[in-house]
């Protein structure tokens, strides 16, 4: 039998190596944002991109669109859900993890709040809609969190029986951005804020995994208001023989930030650091992260700030380096590194931010001259960054704060209704962004001069009976063959010789060219006939 191996796209982009801060920007959806992603294994990851709009249905938003990618966000599969059976409303999801049958996700659709559930290889997505509660803004596999029309809601997750959830509201007009662990123990941390953002709280709860129940341990609040449009972000851990939360907001020009130990039993502020916009510009802060270790670990926060001079939003990023053990007087180590991104002519927001073995990235919105799409950001984290000249105005002080506790009832809500939307294969392009802006200019090692490259544009791929051929590549590049669920098949490097692919099985294929600096993705299908 003959092989036949036919090439029936392409997606060519350029993107800076993880080590030089930088963007990349995609159209794959037609008004699109990307509000949340997730790990999904060791070689890749899941994003959840939303708002989608359907122009023929006047540009609501009624699609659920999950891209799987590698870890330089180059697309391995991606599949559009269509919202079919009840009808054209708009659709958000806020938050992705690993859970229920693959991922467990949730947002809202209109005013309802919703959690949906995908297997791994996108097969079918099943949504649970509650008409009580109206968003749900944080999953994680024991815990969810968002907001009704008069209180913040607090709930336990049972993976396995989304359709009624158990747990707390305030009486009060709250809503909570974010939920979390509290270390290797079976404890989750909620941060929120009211609904006119003159307060900021942060609760504690023991979820009991054989009652499928949440136990509260404490919540309380304090008065620091944010910014319409922040999130009150929280990170939380075992630490000693007590816990510790650290909540950060954003105050006009400021990110403040909240040290508070033995959360549990006599909370302690232990350090207030606040950091200051260099221009004055407000701050919107969406999204913190810890890299798991209290000593010397890395703290990142991202978010937007609005642009004055230019009337654009300009996305940004912050990463310091703390040590806990040194609070309130000197709680880092190195400078807080900062990256912006820029343009005269386009909004930039991000909305959430992941580690990932030292490694960082963020996902969000761009919109340049009305054309919008998803926007995925790669700061410098290298250890270049640690003797840099700081970008932001620091100060660190004791807050003269006083907690108190916020009241919660107990409270319950089911599924208005169990359904599933259908999927529709789909056709991404990208969008090649070839300049890369100077996001820190006060960051003095950082170079981007003798970088090797090769030329894209010429380089052509062709098949001739078991054999896949590279040619006009400029010089040696690295070459990876990817399978459909993102598994590497064969490496190398390019050269004068053509590649084997005699034992691949029929399906489609990824072709990945890396360059010192630029990455070439081409897809491609086998046939045998």
């Amino acid at each position: 039998m003959k092989n036949t191996i036919v090439i029936i796209f392409s997606l060519i982009f350029s993107i800076p190596y993880l080590s030089h801060a930088g963007y990349k920007k995609f159209q794959w959806l037609t008004d699109g944002s990307c509000y949340a992603y997730t790990l999904f294994d060791a070689n890749s990851y899941i994003i959840a991109a939303t708002e989608q709009g359907d122009y023929s249905v006047g540009g609501v938003k009624n699609r659920i669109v999950l891209i799987k990618t590698d870890l330089s966000f180059n697309i391995i599969n991606s599949v559009s859900f269509e919202d079919t059976i009840r009808g054209v409303r708009d659709i958000k999801i806020h938050s992705i993890c690993p859970g229920g049958n693959g991922f467990i996700m949730c947002g809202s659709i209109d005013n309802n709040a919703i959690i949906a559930d995908v297997d791994q290889n996108f097969n079918f997505l099943a949504v649970y809609e509650y008409s009580n509660a109206n968003v749900f803004y944080s999953i994680c596999a024991y815990g969810v969190c968002g907001k009704d029309n008069n209180s913040g809601l607090m709930f336990y997750l049972d993976d396995q029986n989304l359709g009624n959830l158990d747990g707390y509201q305030t009486p009060t007009a709250w809503e909570f951005h974010k939920v979390t662990y509290v270390g290797s123990v079976n404890e989750l941390a909620f941060a929120g804020v009211d609904e006119n953002r003159n307060e900021t709280g942060f609760a504690f709860f023991v979820f009991d995994n054989l009652n499928k129940i949440l136990i509260p341990l404490c919540c309380y609040g304090f008065n620091n208001s944010s910014n319409p449009n922040s999130y009150a972000c929280i990170t939380a851990d075992n630490h000693g023989s007590t816990e510790q939360c650290i909540v950060s907001t954003s105050y006009g020009s400021q990110i403040n930030t909240f040290f508070i130990d033995d959360v549990l039993g006599n909370p302690i502020l232990r350090g207030n650091p606040k950091f200051t916009h260099p221009q004055n510009y407000y701050f919107y802060l969406q999204d913190v992260v810890f890299s798991q270790q209290w000593n010397n670990g890395i703290f990142s926060w991202t978010g937007y700030c609005f642009d004055v001079s230019s009337g654009y939003t300009d996305a940004f990023y912050i990463r310091m380096d703390f040590d806990y053990n040194n609070l309130p007087n000197s709680p880092f180590y190195n400078v807080p590194f900062y990256n912006y991104y820029a343009s005269p002519n386009t909004d930039y927001k991000l909305y959430q931010v992941e580690h990932y073995f030292g490694d960082i990235s963020c996902v969000g919105y761009y919109n340049e001259n009305n054309s919008t799409g998803v926007f995925t950001a790669f700061p410098e984290i290298t250890s270049n960054c640690d003797n840099t000249t700081s970008s932001l105005g620091e100060d660190h002080s004791i807050a003269d704060i006083s907690l108190y506790g916020i009241n919660l009832n107990s409270y319950s809500i089911g599924s208005d209704t169990n359904y599933i939307l259908y999927s529709q294969p789909r056709t991404f392009n990208t969008d090649t962004c070839e300049t890369i802006p100077d996001e820190n200019p006060t960051n003095s090692q950082k170079s981007t001069t003798n970088i090797k490259t090769f030329d894209i544009d010429d380089a052509k791929i062709f098949v001739s009976g078991d054999e896949l051929h590279i040619v006009n590549v400029k010089d040696v590049a690295d070459y990876l063959i990817l399978s459909a669920d993102g598994k590497v098949l064969d490496k190398g490097k390019t050269g004068t010789f053509p590649i084997s692919v005699s034992s691949f099985t029929p399906g489609f294929y990824t072709l990945v060219l890396k360059g010192e600096k630029t990455i070439t993705s081409y897809k491609f299908v086998i046939t045998h006939k």
